[in-house]
């Protein structure tokens, strides 16, 4: 997620982030980032899920168990924007 945000950060102001944002500022839809390994004893990782009001949690998957959230907050508005351009910027679909 640190990655999403920092590259946000370097994207132009003035995207098409209307796909991403509503009117009201919160995202159009729930946002989940997988950042998994696959071995013999199946995955390991952590899931990032941003919600469109901006609550955010992380969870961490050991192998096919995906544990409670062990890390949890709330973005900024000004976050919500930087990540709707992140994705417009990517043109995400």
């Amino acid at each position: 997620m640190m990655f999403l945000l920092l590259f946000a950060c370097t994207t132009q102001a003035n995207l098409p982030r209307d796909k991403f944002l509503t009117k009201d500022g919160k995202l159009s839809a729930t946002l989940t980032l997988k950042d998994v390994q696959g071995g013999f004893a199946g995955f390991t990782g952590v899931i990032w899920t941003i919600r469109p009001d901006g609550s955010w949690d992380r969870k961490r998957i050991i192998s096919r168990t995906t544990q409670k959230p062990d890390l949890n907050g709330k973005l900024s508005a000004r976050q919500l924007q930087q990540i709707a351009d992140a994705l417009a910027h990517a043109q995400m679909s």
